[in-house]
């Protein structure tokens, strides 16, 4: 979505997103935050999101795609 529609928009939709709660624990949703941040030229939001979806990483390989 941030990168078709632009990341503002890609952001709105992620906080819209069906069973927020329990996405905030997926490594893979505050990655997808990162992005849209990384992509509105948000760095601190970006490395934020980046050390968040590190943190909530299940293993290694999980790390090394992050």
């Amino acid at each position: 979505m941030a990168r078709a529609q632009g990341p503002e928009k890609g952001l709105a939709e992620l906080e819209k997103a069906p069973g927020l709660s329990k996405l905030s624990d997926d490594p893979f949703f505050p990655a997808a935050r990162r992005e849209s941040h990384r992509l509105a030229g948000h760095g601190n939001q970006a490395r934020d999101g980046l050390e968040r979806a590190l943190v909530l990483g299940r293993n290694s390989t999980e790390a090394r795609l992050l």
